[in-house]
């Protein structure tokens, strides 16, 4: 199916980069985001029939998703104490 919408000039400035990021052309790009939030439906979900293949683009996906100029969480937080406080 082809489909032709019109976007913002910053939302294609937007979509290019996030593209570029990702190492893909712009209309794959469009593509990729459509499939990752696709409707639910009534078939079995990725995890239950996804390849090994479908797996490894799936998680790569998702490094990608996420802003690597982010800082870490610091070494406290992922503490027990952090988690449950006073209760142990």
């Amino acid at each position: 199916m082809t489909l032709t919408i019109e976007i913002s000039p910053e939302l294609e400035k937007r979509l290019h980069r996030k593209a570029g990021r990702r190492g893909v052309a712009a209309e794959e790009c469009v593509r990729l985001l459509l499939e990752e939030r696709r409707l639910p439906t009534a078939s079995k979900p990725l995890w239950a029939v996804a390849t090994l293949e479908e797996w490894e683009a799936a998680f790569d996906r998702w490094l990608t998703s996420h802003d690597p100029t982010l800082p870490p969480l610091p070494e406290e937080a992922l503490r027990r104490e952090s988690f449950y406080g006073d209760r142990g």
